[in-house]
């Protein structure tokens, strides 16, 4: 006897049918069922215990946290940069580097307000951004520092 899905009254186990409101019997579950779910199981238990059990990345050290926040804050001001273009889509970076003192020099292409493509130079120091030659000259021309232009894959 088992009783029934629909209206829970007592039923054979051989019906077609529920006497009392004509619900089909639930079927028995099957033995490969049950083994194949019990194998999925095992699995995506034997998942979690590997993934678990990765080994982590070591902890960053001062100097990569510190060279993060530098390229955090690189990728901002040149977000802000390109947004500030005339035609924003024009926006191509050329070359930026980070200058000790926190001075950014960028160099990069975009339309003018003639539609043609210029280049240009901006200097970026104490969150201010300078685009005249002269600070150019004293602050970046024929100066090395950090490459930061692999940014422009996040523009």
């Amino acid at each position: 006897m088992t009783t029934c899905k629909e209206c829970g009254a007592a039923i054979s186990d051989k019906a077609a049918s529920c006497p009392s409101c004509g619900a089909p019997p639930k079927k028995p579950t099957s033995r490969l069922s049950i083994a194949l779910a019990g194998l999925v199981l095992i699995f995506v238990l034997q998942a979690i215990f590997r993934s678990n059990n990765a080994p982590s990345p070591p902890p960053k050290t001062a100097a990569e946290l510190a060279a993060d926040r530098e390229l955090q804050e690189a990728v901002m001001i040149l977000r802000a940069v390109k947004a500030s273009m005339k035609n924003p889509a024009s926006f191509d970076l050329v070359n930026a580097i980070r200058l000790e003192g926190g001075i950014l020099c960028i160099e990069y292409r975009a339309t003018n307000s003639f539609n043609a493509i210029t280049t240009s130079m901006m200097v970026v120091r104490d969150g201010k951004a300078d685009a005249s030659g002269e600070l150019w000259n004293r602050h970046c021309a024929n100066k090395t520092g950090r490459d930061i232009s692999h940014a422009r894959a996040v523009l």
